[in-house]
């Protein structure tokens, strides 16, 4: 043979001895990523409801890829190598599975978890205070009387969504009803709040009488669903503050003198010198009846009788014996009076004349009192059965509505 075709022979060997080996390679099995593990922190099976654990996949190799899948609950992320599992609300098996895929192969690892449900936790109770101790309040007769309520929240993280609705209860009366006061409130981020209240004559039950506050945090939703009547404490706030009992008082109403005009019958005179807070009349008799003076008040003074309310005033007289009358009147004329009889001069006599004292004198176009529209307060000197006549001075000074 010759050297030629030796080698002819040996060059087709040689290709067929690559191409078997090519296909005994082709037919080898693919092996997948080595040395994989799933690792869990914290390392349980038993997991509670809405507890998280960390999932970390421990594998060697470059260019690993990930595909996570979960049962029931949650995962934070589907194709890194580490992931959050949150397990679910409800009990029962949960599974965490992961694919780790390589250029060799894939691998697949799963944790299995039992949930349990969470135990009921109860919050720390929290405290919130109206400031203690509370100062008497005191008003004005004729109007509402608004103030500062102020108080302090413990264990409660002052938050925008929160709101103060304070309430005000008279007792006695409408036991179980509440009126609200839709203030602003304002929560520091010291957890100091401060909020407003009122009471007045709507009730007639502020003087030396005692009244309930409290406080109600709600949400600013609940807050806007509160009507503006007398009411049950509401439902489902979010905390109620201590209730305090409250000692409320009016001031005396001072009565402006300064505006008194002067009137008389036929035959009697009256002589009138007025001033913010003193009336100086001189007068005679004459061959009439009467002198008055008449005092504009224009206030509404319908709780005077439940307040056992009295006109105060000092008192000077010099001259004859005559009656001396003290007058309420509305604005329909109707007036309700008091009468005496000074029989000699006085000086700085104190006059305290309780409103549930005077009796009807005059009737007006309606029966009874308008106590809510008391129109004048009225200063007479009368000639009665009895009587002098006759001319005298009175000077009256300080004049006051007072509970």
């Amino acid at each position: 043979m010759s050297k030629r075709k030796e080698l002819a022979r040996l060059s087709h060997a040689l290709v067929a001895l690559i191409l078997v080996s090519l296909a005994l390679t082709s037919c080898a099995p693919t092996s997948a990523p080595s040395s994989v593990a799933l690792i869990a922190n914290p390392d349980i099976k038993d997991v509670l409801s809405g507890q998280t654990v960390a999932l970390t996949v421990d594998a060697n190799g470059s260019g690993l890829r990930y595909k996570w899948s979960v049962s029931r609950g949650k995962l934070s992320a589907f194709d890194a190598p580490a992931v959050i599992y949150t397990a679910p609300d409800t009990p029962g098996a949960d599974a965490v599975t992961v694919e780790v895929t390589s250029a060799s192969g894939t691998t697949t690892k799963s944790a299995s978890f039992n949930i349990i449900a969470s135990p009921t936790r109860t919050p720390p109770p929290a405290t919130f205070l109206i400031a203690t101790p509370f100062n008497q309040v005191v008003c004005p007769m004729d109007k509402f009387c608004t103030f500062p309520v102020a108080g302090t929240l413990i264990g409660i993280a002052p938050d925008p969504n929160l709101k103060v609705i304070v309430f005000v209860k008279s007792e006695p009366g409408l036991s179980d009803k509440w009126w609200p006061h839709q203030q602003v409130s304002i929560i520091r981020n010291d957890g100091t709040w401060q909020s407003q209240a009122q009471i007045g004559d709507v009730s007639c039950t502020g003087i030396k009488d005692d009244f309930q506050i409290v406080a109600l945090l709600m949400t600013a939703d609940q807050a806007s669903k509160i009507n503006a009547e007398w009411q049950v404490l509401p439902q489902g706030y979010v905390a109620k503050s201590n209730i305090v009992d409250l000692i409320t008082a009016y001031d005396p109403l001072p009565v402006d003198l300064s505006f008194a005009f002067a009137s008389n019958d036929k035959g009697s005179t009256l002589s009138l010198t007025p001033s913010n807070s003193t009336l100086d009349m001189n007068y005679d008799l004459g061959a009439g009846g009467w002198v008055l003076i008449s005092v504009p008040l224009y206030r509404n003074l319908s709780c005077m009788k439940q307040l056992k309310a009295a006109v105060s005033f000092s008192y000077e007289g010099a001259g004859a014996a005559n009656s001396f009358e003290v007058k309420l009147e509305d604005t329909d004329g109707t007036n309700f009076g008091w009468i005496t009889k000074p029989r000699e001069s006085v000086a700085n006599k104190t006059f305290s004349l309780p409103v549930s004292d005077f009796t009807n004198w005059v009737a007006g176009n309606s029966p009874g009192m308008n106590w809510g529209q008391v129109r004048n307060l009225l200063f007479a000197i009368s000639k009665k059965p009895g009587d002098d006549g006759g001319r005298g001075r009175i000077i009256i000074k300080d004049v006051m509505i007072t509970p």
